[in-house]
């Protein structure tokens, strides 16, 4: 089934009065009757990563690994210093372009996101650690539009192992692991 923006004052889909105009929404729910397919021909969901994301890497050894909510509690004496944390390998915060595609070409923004491993199950953007490789940059990075990303990594949620040296920086200041690893054990 699909479903045809609608502007209004309730709900998941109050959009911008301009945004409305822009797609010829209405003020009112659209009646199942008369609901509109926008087409994503073209989005990056359609046609998919190239090349696929690889999984990462199985660890060559039982590694020893603190889990990432212990160092998101109490990072201070850990700063500087090289650790394992084991955690769950998602996608950060993601960066966008807001320019306004129309139905013709629905997915013109671009997107762009880290990888960052978290607490298993945890949501939050401010509870991560953002992983880095300078000697790798496109290992930890994310590209896309407004359908999707494609990483270097797939990162799904999975259970990992992240190693390097963790530190403290980025605009807004975050906990990151500089000269990263990333292993499945």
């Amino acid at each position: 089934m699909a479903w045809r923006l609608t502007c209004g004052t309730a709900g998941a889909w109050n959009v911008a009065a301009a945004f409305c105009a822009a797609l010829g929404c209405s003020s009112r729910p659209a009646e199942p009757t008369t609901v509109q397919a926008i087409s994503t021909k073209g989005c990056l969901r359609e046609r998919g990563c190239s090349p696929p994301q690889p999984q990462p890497r199985q660890c060559e050894a039982a590694t020893t690994a603190i889990p990432v909510e212990q160092v998101l509690k109490a990072p201070d004496p850990l700063l500087g210093r090289q650790v394992a944390l084991r955690g769950a390998l998602q996608v950060g915060g993601t960066l966008m372009t807001l320019m306004m595609c129309g139905r013709e070409m629905p997915c013109c923004n671009q997107s762009s996101a880290e990888l960052a491993i978290r607490a298993l199950g945890e949501k939050s953007l401010d509870r991560m650690v953002v992983l880095e490789n300078e000697q790798a940059p496109r290992q930890f990075s994310c590209t896309g539009d407004d359908s999707m990303v494609c990483c270097g990594l797939d990162a799904r949620g999975q259970e990992v192992i992240a190693s390097g040296l963790l530190t403290r920086g980025g605009a807004p200041p975050s906990l990151r692991l500089a000269s990263a690893t990333v292993c499945a054990p």
